[in-house]
């Protein structure tokens, strides 16, 4: 009753149900019962939340109140936040930046920014929130964690319960990478097995699909049997189901594998597995022939060194359109099967055999298969953390797979490389043939690590795990990074390109006393400081990437460039500005991570960019601005300005990690301030000349953190009206 009402202490409640013992004197318990429900209907109403309870009582007059979904969810986590005594701030926060309501889904995204992840307070105001709301059919909490193990606190696996009990709509539930254990399981099952409370006898909506990737179940069975039983009594319809990398026990598998059937989904690898494995792969093909998306991989040995999965299995499998074998044994007996799978499968997207310590000698006979029958500019080969060019005989074969591509008419697809080793001299010549090659639409080597040439005898003949765990990785060379802009220069069909490195946390910078706020870890008002966390960039091209911007001056190709993570600094951010100028067809970039967003090179993005006009964010603010850019998409470019960039999401850590640099510099000059007028007080000999300066450096300090922020909020400005402008111009297309 006190949750139906809010009727609750100054200090906060917590999260556990609390009920009110009355008696009353002259009034039925039923009719004190009906006036509740209905004072909380009107609440709802008012809320514009669906009401969870019935009433006898004639329904109130419908009031002409239209609430957009944001300002339901704002409305019903302000509520919950003054129950749990959540701060006001904390709850802006998650307004403002954590989750979003769009197309039929709502999504709960993992903290950002820096901050630290929702404390169980937070979380279960967001689950009560979810529970009145009826605007989506899809939920979303993927990597969502919470603060002190707070998934696996017994209040918030019951609030799960309930959410789930409460939304019938829903039919596609995602906790993926949530940190859950069977527990939670247990939770998640048992609100589809309870009825709803709603008193609306609402039908609950077929449950389509559900993933729980990526939650370390630590070898147990308990999840798979909830799994298994669940797939019986309150799933018999599920068509999608996702338990990758969740380390599920052997007998959980078993009991699970077995009990699918006619699924559309299905992704099992990263469990626990024995010599049966491809045995109950084949049970589970043959129950479910419909499957269009399964990852099948696990580090198993097919029996007599056949190939993992039969042709006729795959051959019956006729709406296949995603085919992961990752982490498998993948011998030529399968490579075979494949190249014979492949002309007869023209849906079949994407094929993985990531991560299964292949060279591409292995790899190049089902490659030419691919360029002779693709038909799909969507079809995607990745073939990622191999020891792919590893001898002399892979990079040759390399050379002349692409070579041999090239002599007959093919429709370009992607190929995914991520986390490849090279020695410097190999990139050049894994590089070397996509200058002119049409293979390609898509070219992923993210995560690249260039080998260091005294380390290359420490590598040689390790596996690829072990090589990784080893290789301390060096910038690529000048002449890796000109290869690079030579692809960039002429090649004629790459539309997406993936160089990106890989991020190294590193310690934090302390924002207290910088304006920063706090956030709960026990309790709703307990306050902790809030750390910005700085990283350390590794793999990749690295530094001199810079090099290769130049490239993209005469491309008119790519559309999408991704290059996070190589630490090339303000002076390849000024090249990569100089070079965005010129270029009329990238739309999308990513370049996080490298060290590169200062007020000089904010500037620099700022300056190739169509103007905004002058921003009201701070005081102090130069003497004009050009007027802010009305024309067309066509007239911007015509201008000399860029007209493309539409998508470019700066990563707030990183900005944020300058503007406290620069708060720390304030700070300290304000200390030296007033020392200097403690001097001049003191009518020190000199003092006055010093205490001018010390304001002087004082206020110069102040108005470059406020340019800097201003020039920032611009620049996101100017993208998003370049985004405007294209979106205007394909409408009259």
């Amino acid at each position: 009753m006190i949750e139906m009402c809010g009727l609750v202490s100054r200090a906060g409640r917590g999260l556990h149900d609390e009920q009110v013992a009355f008696s009353p004197k002259g009034v039925s318990s039923v009719a004190v019962k009906g006036l509740i429900a209905t004072a909380h209907g009107d609440l709802m109403d008012h809320l514009g939340l669906k009401r969870k309870f019935s009433s006898q009582l004639p329904p109130p007059p419908q009031r002409n109140l239209k609430r957009s979904h944001e300002e339901q969810i704002n409305a019903g986590l302000k509520m919950y936040s003054k129950l749990f005594n959540i701060p006001p701030q904390k709850v802006e926060d998650i307004i403002k930046n954590d989750y979003l309501v769009k197309r039929d889904v709502f999504t709960l995204k993992p903290v950002l920014d820096g901050r630290l992840p929702h404390s169980v307070f937070m979380m279960a105001a967001v689950l009560k929130t979810l529970r009145d709301f009826d605007g989506c059919s899809k939920v979303r909490f993927e990597g969502v964690q919470v603060l002190d193990d707070g998934w696996s606190k017994p209040e918030i696996i019951k609030e799960v319960e309930r959410l789930v009990r409460d939304m019938n709509q829903v039919d596609r539930w995602n906790f993926a990478d949530c940190g859950w254990t069977a527990t939670n399981v247990e939770g998640l099952v048992n609100g589809f097995k309870a009825p709803s409370l709603s008193g609306q006898n609402q039908q609950r909506r077929t449950c389509d699909r559900v993933s729980l990737a990526g939650n370390n179940f630590g070898g147990q069975d308990e999840a798979g049997f909830l799994l298994a039983d669940a797939m019986d009594s309150v799933w018999p319809q599920l068509r999608a189901l996702d338990v990758a990398g969740c380390n599920i026990g052997l007998q959980g598998m078993n009991r699970l594998v077995h009990r699918l059937s006619n699924m559309g989904t299905i992704k099992l690898q990263g469990n626990q597995t024995d010599a049966r494995w491809w045995q109950w792969m084949d049970r589970l093909l043959e129950n479910n022939t419909a499957v269009e998306k399964c990852g099948l991989g696990a580090r198993i040995e097919s029996a007599s060194g056949e190939s993992v999965v039969s042709l006729q299995r795959l051959l019956s499998l006729q709406d296949l359109t995603v085919l992961d074998l990752s982490a498998s044994v993948v011998t030529s007996a399968t490579t075979k099967v494949l190249e014979q799978l492949l002309p007869e499968r023209p849906n079949l997207h994407t094929l993985s055999l990531a991560h299964c310590d292949l060279a591409w000698t292995d790899l190049s006979s089902l490659f030419g298969v691919i360029c002779k029958t693709n038909k799909s500019k969507k079809f995607t080969l990745d073939v990622g953390r191999n020891p792919l060019f590893d001898s002399e005989d892979s990079i040759q074969s390399w050379c002349k797979s692409i070579k041999d591509a090239g002599e007959s008419p093919m429709v370009p697809f992607g190929i995914k490389a991520q986390g490849l080793l090279f020695r410097d001299a190999t990139l050049q010549r894994f590089l070397q043939p996509l200058e002119t090659t049409t293979c390609f639409n898509e070219l992923n080597i993210k995560q690249v690590c260039v080998k260091r040439e005294n380390q290359v005898k420490e590598l040689e003949g390790l596996s690829y795990d072990a090589a990784v765990a080893k290789i301390r990785p060096e910038v690529a060379s000048e002449q890796s990074c000109l290869a690079l802009e030579r692809v960039l220069s002429n090649n004629q069909t790459l539309i997406m390109l993936d160089v990106s490195g890989r991020e190294v946390q590193g310690p934090g910078l302390d924002d207290t006393n910088m304006g920063g706020d706090s956030t709960s870890s026990t309790t709703g008002g307990a306050s902790v400081a809030r750390r910005i966390w700085t990283g350390q960039s590794t793999g990749g091209f690295g530094q001199r990437i810079w090099m290769a911007f130049q490239g993209l001056t005469k491309n008119n190709t790519l559309r999408m460039l991704s290059m996070d993570h190589n630490g090339f600094g303000e002076q390849g951010m000024e090249k990569f500005a100089e070079a965005m100028k010129a270029n009329k067809s990238i739309g999308v970039v990513s370049c996080d991570g490298n060290d590169a967003f200062t007020y000089k090179a904010l500037q620099a993005i700022e300056a190739i960019l169509p103007p905004v006009g002058s921003s009201m964010v701070t005081s102090v603010q130069p003497k004009s601005y050009p007027n802010m850019f009305k024309g067309t998409m066509e007239e911007a470019q015509a201008q000399g300005y860029n007209s493309t960039l539409s998508i470019w999401t700066f990563k707030h850590e990183e900005i944020q990690m300058h503007m406290a640099v620069m708060s720390k510099n304030v700070m300290r000059l304000l200390a030296e301030r007033n020392r200097c007028e403690l001097h001049a007080r003191e009518a020190a000999k000199g003092s006055e000349a010093m205490l001018a300066d010390a304001i002087r450096s004082h206020e110069a300090a102040i108005q470059e953190r406020n340019m800097y922020f201003d020039t920032y909020e611009r620049v996101v400005l100017a993208i998003q009206e370049n985004d405007r402008r294209t979106l205007e111009a394909k409408s009259r297309v």
